[in-house]
């Protein structure tokens, strides 16, 4: 992630004016070059604010050696206090509220801003105590509400390369994983389970998110013994009476199903195919 290396910071109170030196931290060598910041903004304590919201976001960053860093490790430990040292940030990524901004602002204004302007600090009381009781509050109402709709939050995902057409995704509330339909995970952390497909494994299976997120054909018998409820995940392509045929079209038996039914698996120019015996073994 890139962000901005401030080597010094010009505030200019007597005619509004806010100067940054700083260079792009993607590039080099690191050039230095000086611009007005928010140059639109006429209002001197709300420029002064967007300013450190930008900074308290990591947008711009200090050098340690700059008389400005003291100030920011400060005002950090003031969020984490507020926040009762609550990850608000990832929490607000999981629930899709918008907290971390508020907190950053408040800090911003209440303990940084007043730097500048040379104005006393107003502490807002109410604000400080309530705000981390206000924020599980509301994340208890979204966990109230995503269970009665079957939406699960999800960590980590990825496109399953065996079981085609589901994802391979892994609880962020329990260690678990859970195969799901494609079309109802968001990409953006939630699993909609409204309609009851998911194939949730067991507590703990979590430790093998990277065996069966990457598992190749070859893994298959191994996977589907330890987890035998991963035969609902499986969308069957062909149907061969008997099984011996569909050896001969290229593909390898894996397992039987519950009903004694055998599986057979093809993995064809990178891509899985299922095929099913219609016949009993």
């Amino acid at each position: 992630m890139s962000y901005y290396k401030v080597r010094s910071v010009a505030f200019k109170r007597s005619i509004g004016e806010i100067y940054v030196t700083c260079a792009d931290s993607s590039l080099r060598p690191l050039k230095y070059y000086r611009s007005e910041y928010a140059e639109n903004i006429e209002d001197f304590a709300e420029k002064c604010k967007l300013f450190w919201v930008d900074v308290l976001s990591g947008n711009f960053q200090f050098t340690k050696s700059n008389q400005w860093h003291y100030y920011v490790k400060n005002a950090y430990a003031e969020m984490h206090l507020i926040a009762h040292n609550i990850d608000i940030f990832s929490k607000d990524l999981d629930y899709r509220t918008n907290f971390y901004n508020e907190l950053q602002e408040y800090v911003a204004k209440t303990y940084l801003v007043p730097l500048v302007t040379k104005e006393a600090k107003r502490i807002d009381i109410d604000f400080e105590a309530d705000f981390a009781e206000r924020c599980q509050k509301r994340w208890d109402e979204i966990d109230k509400e995503r269970a009665e709709k079957k939406q699960i939050s999800i960590r980590a995902a990825l496109i399953s390369d065996v079981f085609p057409g589901w994802d391979t995704l892994l609880s962020k509330k329990e260690n678990r994983i859970i195969v799901a339909k494609s079309q109802n995970y968001d990409n953006h952390g939630l699993l909609d389970n409204s309609d009851k497909t998911a194939v949730l494994l067991p507590e703990g299976s979590g430790n093998d998110w990277r065996w069966i997120a990457y598992a190749n054909m070859e893994d298959l018998p191994e996977i589907l013994e330890k987890y035998p409820q991963l035969v609902s995940a499986i969308t069957v392509e062909a149907s061969y009476q008997p099984g011996e045929r569909a050896v001969m079209d290229g593909y390898t038996k894996i397992c039987q199903k519950p009903d004694g039914k055998a599986l057979y698996v093809e993995n064809s120019n990178g891509k899985v195919s299922w095929a099913e015996e219609t016949g009993y073994c």
